[in-house]
Protein backbone atom coordinates (compact mmCIF):
# COMPACT_ATOMS: atom_id res chain seq x y z
CA UNK A 1 0.00 0.00 0.00
CA UNK A 2 2.90 2.55 0.76
CA UNK A 3 4.58 1.45 -2.02
CA UNK A 4 1.46 2.45 -4.06
CA UNK A 5 0.84 5.36 -2.43
CA UNK A 6 4.07 6.94 -3.38
CA UNK A 7 4.46 5.48 -7.07
CA UNK A 8 7.99 3.55 -5.66
CA UNK A 9 8.58 -0.15 -6.18
CA UNK A 10 11.24 -0.44 -3.71
CA UNK A 11 11.56 1.09 0.06
CA UNK A 12 13.78 -0.15 2.60
CA UNK A 13 14.97 0.71 6.22
CA UNK A 14 18.67 0.01 7.16
CA UNK A 15 20.15 0.06 10.68
CA UNK A 16 23.61 2.14 10.90
CA UNK A 17 25.97 -0.87 10.09
CA UNK A 18 23.73 -1.27 6.43
CA UNK A 19 21.39 -4.71 7.88
CA UNK A 20 18.39 -4.57 6.75
CA UNK A 21 15.77 -4.04 8.79
CA UNK A 22 12.06 -3.93 6.78
CA UNK A 23 12.08 -3.75 3.14
CA UNK A 24 8.62 -3.58 0.63
CA UNK A 25 9.36 -4.58 -3.23
CA UNK A 26 6.48 -4.15 -5.73
CA UNK A 27 5.33 -6.87 -8.35
CA UNK A 28 8.20 -7.89 -10.65
CA UNK A 29 11.36 -7.38 -7.61
CA UNK A 30 12.24 -10.30 -5.80
CA UNK A 31 13.60 -10.91 -2.33
CA UNK A 32 15.07 -14.24 -3.57
CA UNK A 33 12.82 -16.72 -1.36
CA UNK A 34 14.08 -20.34 -2.90
CA UNK A 35 16.81 -19.80 -4.94
CA UNK A 36 14.69 -18.85 -8.05
CA UNK A 37 15.33 -14.88 -8.65
CA UNK A 38 18.51 -12.85 -7.66
CA UNK A 39 17.41 -11.20 -4.14
CA UNK A 40 17.24 -7.41 -5.90
CA UNK A 41 16.78 -5.95 -2.49
CA UNK A 42 20.05 -7.02 -1.58
CA UNK A 43 21.44 -5.40 -4.61
CA UNK A 44 20.33 -2.68 -3.39
CA UNK A 45 21.60 -3.16 -0.42
CA UNK A 46 25.10 -3.98 -1.40
CA UNK A 47 25.29 -0.68 -3.35
CA UNK A 48 24.29 1.78 -1.41
CA UNK A 49 26.31 0.18 1.89
CA UNK A 50 29.46 -0.25 -0.46
CA UNK A 51 29.48 3.62 -1.29
CA UNK A 52 31.60 6.15 0.67
CA UNK A 53 29.29 8.70 3.27
CA UNK A 54 30.28 11.73 3.16
CA UNK A 55 28.32 13.05 6.62
CA UNK A 56 24.97 13.35 6.57
CA UNK A 57 24.61 14.07 2.53
CA UNK A 58 22.10 11.71 0.91
CA UNK A 59 22.70 9.51 -2.22
CA UNK A 60 20.57 9.91 -5.44
CA UNK A 61 21.54 8.30 -8.54
CA UNK A 62 20.80 5.43 -11.24
CA UNK A 63 21.30 1.88 -10.37
CA UNK A 64 21.57 -1.48 -12.73
CA UNK A 65 20.31 -4.42 -11.14
CA UNK A 66 19.15 -8.06 -12.55
CA UNK A 67 15.57 -6.47 -12.34
CA UNK A 68 16.55 -3.66 -14.57
CA UNK A 69 17.36 -0.24 -14.20
CA UNK A 70 16.42 1.82 -10.90
CA UNK A 71 16.40 5.41 -9.96
CA UNK A 72 17.50 5.48 -6.52
CA UNK A 73 17.27 7.69 -3.42
CA UNK A 74 18.86 7.20 -0.08
CA UNK A 75 18.80 8.67 2.74
CA UNK A 76 20.63 9.26 6.06
CA UNK A 77 18.15 8.94 9.25
CA UNK A 78 19.18 11.30 11.74
CA UNK A 79 17.47 12.77 15.18
CA UNK A 80 14.90 15.44 14.65
CA UNK A 81 17.84 17.70 16.64
CA UNK A 82 20.37 16.58 14.68
CA UNK A 83 22.54 15.39 17.18
CA UNK A 84 24.55 12.15 17.42
CA UNK A 85 25.62 9.82 15.04
CA UNK A 86 23.04 8.36 11.50
CA UNK A 87 20.68 5.86 13.14
CA UNK A 88 20.08 4.41 10.18
CA UNK A 89 19.17 4.68 5.91
CA UNK A 90 16.01 5.16 4.44
CA UNK A 91 16.36 3.75 0.73
CA UNK A 92 13.46 4.13 -2.05
CA UNK A 93 13.67 3.34 -5.53
CA UNK A 94 11.26 3.11 -8.81
CA UNK A 95 11.97 1.15 -11.59
CA UNK A 96 13.00 2.69 -15.29
CA UNK A 97 11.13 1.42 -17.67
CA UNK A 98 12.69 2.33 -20.99
CA UNK A 99 9.35 2.01 -23.22
CA UNK A 100 7.89 4.83 -20.87
CA UNK A 101 11.17 6.89 -21.80
CA UNK A 102 9.96 7.48 -25.68
CA UNK A 103 8.24 10.59 -24.94
CA UNK A 104 9.92 12.17 -22.75
CA UNK A 105 13.51 11.49 -24.47
CA UNK A 106 12.06 12.88 -28.25
CA UNK A 107 9.40 14.35 -29.00
CA UNK A 108 9.17 12.32 -32.77
CA UNK A 109 8.11 8.49 -32.32
CA UNK A 110 10.78 6.34 -30.95
CA UNK A 111 11.39 3.51 -28.89
CA UNK A 112 14.10 2.88 -26.47
CA UNK A 113 15.76 0.13 -25.96
CA UNK A 114 17.90 -0.88 -22.72
CA UNK A 115 21.61 -2.75 -23.14
CA UNK A 116 23.55 -3.96 -20.26
CA UNK A 117 21.27 -4.07 -17.18
CA UNK A 118 19.64 -6.84 -16.39
CA UNK A 119 19.82 -9.69 -18.42
CA UNK A 120 20.86 -8.35 -21.55
CA UNK A 121 23.98 -8.51 -22.72
CA UNK A 122 26.26 -6.01 -24.83
CA UNK A 123 26.43 -7.56 -28.02
CA UNK A 124 30.26 -7.84 -29.24
CA UNK A 125 29.71 -5.45 -32.17
CA UNK A 126 28.90 -2.57 -29.33
CA UNK A 127 31.55 -3.03 -27.32
CA UNK A 128 34.01 -0.22 -29.15
CA UNK A 129 30.83 2.19 -28.60
CA UNK A 130 30.07 1.67 -25.25
CA UNK A 131 33.90 2.11 -24.70
CA UNK A 132 33.61 5.30 -26.62
CA UNK A 133 30.69 6.28 -23.98
CA UNK A 134 32.31 5.41 -20.95
CA UNK A 135 35.33 7.59 -21.99
CA UNK A 136 32.55 10.91 -22.40
CA UNK A 137 28.94 9.86 -20.99
CA UNK A 138 27.71 13.52 -21.18
CA UNK A 139 28.21 13.60 -25.04
CA UNK A 140 26.34 10.48 -25.94
CA UNK A 141 26.66 8.85 -29.45
CA UNK A 142 24.89 8.80 -32.40
CA UNK A 143 24.57 6.56 -35.15
CA UNK A 144 23.08 6.47 -38.62
CA UNK A 145 21.60 3.82 -40.80
CA UNK A 146 19.49 3.25 -43.89
CA UNK A 147 16.77 3.36 -42.43
CA UNK A 148 16.73 5.07 -38.67
CA UNK A 149 19.57 5.83 -36.04
CA UNK A 150 20.06 5.28 -32.74
CA UNK A 151 21.16 8.05 -29.77
CA UNK A 152 23.18 6.03 -27.39
CA UNK A 153 23.89 7.53 -23.88
CA UNK A 154 25.72 5.65 -20.90
CA UNK A 155 24.48 5.91 -17.17
CA UNK A 156 26.90 5.11 -14.16
CA UNK A 157 25.66 4.07 -10.98
CA UNK A 158 25.79 5.70 -7.38
CA UNK A 159 28.99 4.25 -6.97
CA UNK A 160 30.64 5.30 -10.42
CA UNK A 161 30.45 2.11 -12.04
CA UNK A 162 28.46 1.10 -15.40
CA UNK A 163 24.85 0.69 -14.75
CA UNK A 164 23.01 0.84 -18.59
CA UNK A 165 23.15 2.61 -21.37
CA UNK A 166 19.88 3.37 -23.45
CA UNK A 167 19.35 3.59 -27.21
CA UNK A 168 16.71 5.70 -28.45
CA UNK A 169 15.92 4.90 -32.20
CA UNK A 170 14.32 7.37 -34.56
CA UNK A 171 12.69 6.58 -38.25
CA UNK A 172 14.86 8.25 -40.75
CA UNK A 173 11.81 9.41 -42.77
CA UNK A 174 10.19 10.48 -39.99
CA UNK A 175 12.97 13.03 -39.23
CA UNK A 176 13.38 13.94 -42.41
CA UNK A 177 9.61 14.79 -42.50
CA UNK A 178 10.07 16.91 -39.35
CA UNK A 179 13.17 18.54 -41.21
CA UNK A 180 11.04 19.45 -43.71
CA UNK A 181 7.99 20.52 -41.73
CA UNK A 182 10.27 22.89 -39.91
CA UNK A 183 11.96 24.60 -42.94
CA UNK A 184 8.23 25.09 -44.24
CA UNK A 185 7.37 26.81 -41.15
CA UNK A 186 10.52 29.09 -41.00
CA UNK A 187 9.54 30.30 -44.62
CA UNK A 188 6.30 30.91 -43.54
CA UNK A 189 6.94 33.05 -40.28
CA UNK A 190 9.91 34.69 -42.62
CA UNK A 191 6.99 35.80 -45.20
CA UNK A 192 4.87 36.88 -42.18
CA UNK A 193 7.55 38.89 -40.78
CA UNK A 194 7.92 40.44 -44.48
CA UNK A 195 4.41 40.93 -44.82
CA UNK A 196 4.18 43.21 -41.36
CA UNK A 197 6.82 45.23 -42.33
CA UNK A 198 6.01 45.61 -45.47
CA UNK A 199 2.61 46.69 -43.86
CA UNK A 200 4.30 48.93 -41.48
Amino acid sequence: EALQRLQLDVIQLLDAEGRLIRQELGAGLSAGTAGAQPDVGAEIRRAVTARPRRGTAPVLGWLGTSAGPLVLAAQPILRTDGSGPVAGTLVMARSLDPAALSAALSVLPSRVILHAGGSELVKPEQHALFKRLKAAPEAGSLVLRDSDMSLFRYFQNINGEPAFVLETVMDRSILATARETSYQLSIVLLCFIALVFFLL
